[in-house]
C-alpha cells in the first residue's frame, strides 16, 4: 500500500492533473482485470526491458536523444512515472514544448546531438516518427 500511495504522490507531482488522473484510472482497471500484466509504453517494449534491467525502487537519471512525443512511444515515460528524471532532446519544437507541459520534472532541450559540429537541416515529416537530420544539399522530402 505504501508504494502504491507513493507513486500516486510521483505521478501527481509529475505530470498535470487530467493526465495523472488517466494513469491511475488505466493502472486500476489493469490491476482488477489481471494484475500480472504490465503496461508498456514504449514501440516494441524497450522500457519493459529498461525496467528489468534497472533497481526503479532508487531515484535515477535519464537522457533520452531523439525523444519524440513524451507519452506515446516514450521509452523513457515509465522510468519518469516511477519518479526518475532526465534530459529529453529532440530537434522538433513543438515536441520540446509538449515535453515541457506534460512531463514537467524532465530538462527537455530542443537540439541536434551528432559526434561532429557541422550544418544539418531538420527535416519534419508529417509523422514525428520519421523526421530526421539532412544534410544542408540532400533534397528535403518533409518540411523544415
Amino acid at each position: 500500500m505504501k508504494h502504491k500511495l507513493h507513486r500516486l504522490k510521483i505521478l501527481f507531482r509529475a505530470l498535470p492533473a487530467r493526465l495523472a488522473l488517466k494513469f491511475t484510472l488505466s493502472e486500476a482497471v489493469r490491476v482488477v482485470f489481471n494484475r500480472h500484466t504490465f503496461a508498456s509504453y514504449s514501440q516494441y517494449g524497450e522500457d519493459r526491458l529498461i525496467t528489468k534491467l534497472f533497481d526503479l525502487r532508487r531515484p535515477g537519471f535519464y537522457v533520452d536523444v531523439g525523444c519524440n512525443d513524451p507519452l506515446r512511444f516514450s521509452n523513457t515515460l515509465e522510468l519518469y512515472l516511477q519518479g526518475w528524471i532526465g534530459v529529453c532532446i529532440d530537434g522538433n519544437e513543438q515536441l520540446i514544448a509538449s515535453w515541457k507541459r506534460t512531463r514537467r520534472l524532465d530538462r527537455a532541450v530542443c537540439a541536434i546531438v551528432s559526434e561532429k559540429p557541422e550544418e544539418v537541416v531538420f527535416e519534419l515529416n508529417d509523422t514525428n516518427l520519421l523526421s530526421r537530420v539532412v544534410k544542408p544539399d540532400e533534397p528535403i522530402t518533409g518540411r523544415r
